[in-house]
């Protein structure tokens, strides 16, 4: 009995040594593709922006034209040549199995980064040569342009990286011609430069490269750190509030709601997807198989959803406008709940933090899924089984969910 039971182990080693694949070990690296910014550094907003600064007449303003599309030619040509050398590195290192030569990737897509802010230079040199003595006195406002547009997207917080000059250029045609509308964009311009730079300040004296590291060895001090940083955020933050709401008035009905739908959908963009619900709605609208009758239906109940929407999503924002400025990452809350526990001697199970998520947040998803299922009900019942089937529907291999309270520094 004995000896069977010690050969019957070997036994089924042996038979997996015989039929199983050969098992081999695996690494990964980051593929230089992935983030790599081939969009110019200078975009056409980014000259209407600078048009309304400086105020080109149209010799200056044909002469500037000429001048981008000759810039975006020949960046788009090495921008490309980049893309194209990259991606053949890598399918030779994919084949090759050897990630020296992604590596080497890496390299070359870092040292782009450098590349395109040498690409906007160059391009701001030869515009400032076209400028009048008065326009070239106004060159600090462009730098303070450039400046919002490469400090915004460090923003964390809810509404906290949306620049709304470039949401209004994006959204409201020929704005640059309304005074009071550009008067009130060029006093958010100079009042989100002073927070910006004070945010840029906060970040760089508090070494935030190394905060999560802080927060697992030294939680107490990462939540100084963090609340030292906090108020510069939501700062930024208000002054995109407070802006919001001046300029709406300034604005035709459309264009305020397009403005601010736009604003709460970008200052959104990382705290919520798309509904599942909202995106198959959305899908019936444009089915090819509709009669006339049906699409009809649908766009009457789709004008009927959107405001209804838009409330939704402003509820949501308030609710986490109002937990991120008052609760502490779950990193930081876990670390020093462990540490009191440890000091406490108390029962292990009671010093995680656990779901800390406000209930007004999730009142406010709940009333999102209620208003989206609502409109589905009535889009769905106007629909065929046979056009329900070519619907989207959650497909992904792994469904993942946000965790509101763990954003970065």
């Amino acid at each position: 009995m004995h000896r069977r039971m010690t050969l019957r182990p070997l036994a089924i080693a042996l038979a997996l040594l015989v039929l199983s694949p050969l098992v081999v070990a695996q690494y990964g690296l980051s593929n230089p593709l992935i983030g790599l910014k081939t969009a110019p550094p200078i975009t056409k907003s980014d000259i209407r922006i600078i048009d309304s600064i400086l105020g080109l007449d149209e010799s200056q303003r044909s002469l500037t034209g000429a001048l981008y599309d000759d810039f975006f030619e020949r960046y788009r040509v090495e921008a490309d040549a980049l893309e194209a050398e990259l991606t053949a590195m890598i399918d030779e290192s994919i084949v090759r199995q050897d990630s020296s030569i992604t590596r080497a990737a890496e390299d070359k897509a870092e040292q782009w980064d450098q590349r395109r802010l040498e690409w906007r230079a160059e391009f701001l040199t030869d515009l400032k040569l076209l400028l009048d003595q008065q326009q070239v006195e106004l060159w600090p406002k462009v730098e303070r342009e450039l400046r919002r547009h490469d400090l915004i997207g460090r923003g964390r917080l809810a509404g906290e990286n949306v620049d709304l000059i470039r949401l209004v250029d994006a959204h409201v045609a020929d704005w640059d011609s309304n005074t009071a509308l550009v008067e009130a964009l060029d006093r958010y311009a100079d009042q989100l430069d002073r927070a910006l730079r004070a945010r840029q300040r906060a970040l760089d004296d508090e070494q935030t490269d190394e905060f999560w590291r802080t927060c697992q060895d030294e939680p107490y001090r990462a939540k100084e750190i963090y609340e030292e940083v906090l108020p510069t955020r939501v700062r930024v933050r208000d002054i995109n509030l407070e802006t919001l709401r001046a300029i709406v008035k300034l604005l035709s009905a459309d264009d305020a709601v397009a403005v601010e739908r736009a604003f709460y959908t970008e200052a959104l963009r990382s705290h919520s997807p798309i509904s599942p619900i909202e995106t198959r709605i959305r899908a019936a609208s444009s089915l090819p198989s509709l009669s006339p009758e049906q699409r009809e239906q649908i766009a009457t109940i789709l004008q009927d959803y959107e405001p209804r929407r838009h409330r939704t999503i402003v509820g949501f924002f308030d609710a986490v406008a109002e937990m991120e400025a008052e609760l502490l990452p779950d990193r930081i809350a876990n670390a020093i709940a462990q540490i009191e526990h440890d000091a406490s001697g108390a029962d292990p199970r009671a010093f995680r933090v656990g779901d800390r998520v406000p209930q007004e947040v999730k009142d406010a998803l709940a009333s999102r899924l209620e208003t989206d299922l609502a409109v589905w009900q009535r889009v769905s019942a106007l629909l065929t089984p046979d056009q329900r089937t070519n619907l989207p529907r959650p497909n992904e291999e792994i469904i993942w969910f946000r965790e509101y309270l763990e954003h970065e520094l």
